[in-house]
């Protein structure tokens, strides 16, 4: 998976790269195309010429009485056989040259990986410090900027919510402090350090709940504890975490219990989902938590509370939440209000709250019917 990751991680490099040689890779292509018709037109004579050969050799010596007709004919079966392994392997040598370009980026792709793996800095047991300076980044093949010369720090064990409307680059945010992509400009650090440099222990160390949460064809049990199958036999830690997110009557109301194969997501609804999700990110102990507007399909009385035992499960770790829905900005350390790829205000929920003409205090007022 890790080097899935990695991939996806230098899109912008494989893009870049590609812009600027397309023009060679045509001209190459063509280079290739007749140098490739060439040989395969010698090869081909040198094939039939092979065969020719030695047929006429086999019918002189049979002509001659030097062969029987039952030695002639496994002879020619013979030469048919051979010629036709060998066939087989020169198509599977012509099949690997012919490749040896994209068998060498895919070698350099995994060098740069191992290289990657050696120097990355270990977070392990270190509270996570977080920094955005000056960041801009747009997507592939898109001109706006999804993120605007964005700046804010989360300090260590402080929990931080992300608000604001649809596109306004609060998941996007996420996706760079995960290192699936990277800044067109300015840094993300992590505890003082470019992110690159302890990019492979981060992910490590973090636990993400995203909107999209993975149901595995697997069991419900293993669905559980995916987060961390090394205390997969950890009794009192599996039972502490049913209990905590709630799942008993989950479990009760399946045939086989916590043995029962999930199959297409099983039978349970979006909600029951949803706490099983969450299950699997208590089940992992990290140094960051990563919330990317989990419960949207959990009413907004039980999401406050599950926000809250989140925050209170979490008190020594740094949080990090993604919401459009504003209650939990009230049990969060500081608010990053942002809008059209912009942190607009930043602060904690009784300063935006108080802040005259603010924006976070207008779209909170809008909200708050939805939560008496």
């Amino acid at each position: 998976m890790y080097r899935n990751y990695f991939f996806y991680n230098n899109k912008n490099y494989i893009y870049k790269k590609w812009d600027k040689g397309f023009d060679k890779l045509n001209q190459d292509n063509i280079k290739h195309s007749y140098q490739n018709a060439k040989k395969t037109n010698v090869i081909n004579i040198l094939k039939e010429s092979r065969i020719l050969l030695s047929l006429i050799l086999v019918l002189i010596l049979f002509i001659n009485l030097y062969m029987t007709a039952e030695l002639t004919i496994s002879f020619l079966y013979a030469i048919i056989t051979i010629a036709v392994l060998v066939d087989s392997s020169l198509g599977y040598i012509s099949f690997i040259i012919s490749n040896k370009v994209k068998i060498d980026e895919y070698n350099f792709f995994i060098d740069l990986e191992v290289e990657r793996d050696l120097k990355s800095y270990d977070l392990s047991g270190v509270p996570i410090k977080i920094e955005f300076k000056n960041v801009y980044y747009k997507y592939p093949k898109s001109d706006e900027y999804a993120l605007k010369d964005v700046s804010f720090k989360v300090e260590a064990q402080e929990k931080v919510v992300l608000v604001g409307n649809n596109g306004s680059g609060k998941s996007t945010i996420i996706r760079l402090l995960l290192g699936y992509d990277r800044p067109e400009s300015g840094h993300v650090l992590i505890n003082g350090k470019e992110i690159e440099s302890c990019l492979a222990s981060l992910r490590k160390n973090t636990t993400v709940m995203f909107q999209d949460y993975y149901k595995y064809e697997l069991t419900l049990m293993d669905n559980i504890i995916a987060s961390n199958f090394d205390a997969g036999n950890n009794s009192e830690l599996i039972n502490n975490t049913i209990k905590w997110s709630e799942i008993v009557n989950v479990i009760k109301n399946v045939p086989n219990g916590l043995n029962t194969d999930i199959i297409n997501g099983g039978i349970f609804s979006g909600g029951e989902w949803q706490k099983i999700a969450m299950a699997r990110a208590k089940f992992k102990k990290s140094s960051l938590i990563i919330l990317d507007e989990p419960n949207a399909a959990i009413d907004a009385n039980y999401e406050l509370k599950m926000y809250n035992k989140f925050i209170s499960l979490f008190e020594n770790v740094t949080v990090v939440v993604v919401s459009h829905r504003l209650p939990i900005c009230q049990i969060c350390d500081k608010i990053i209000f942002m809008d059209n790829g912009e942190a607009i205000e930043t602060g904690s929920h009784s300063d935006l709250i108080n802040k005259e003409d603010g924006r976070y205090k207008k779209l909170y007022a809008l909200q708050a019917e939805l939560y008496k």
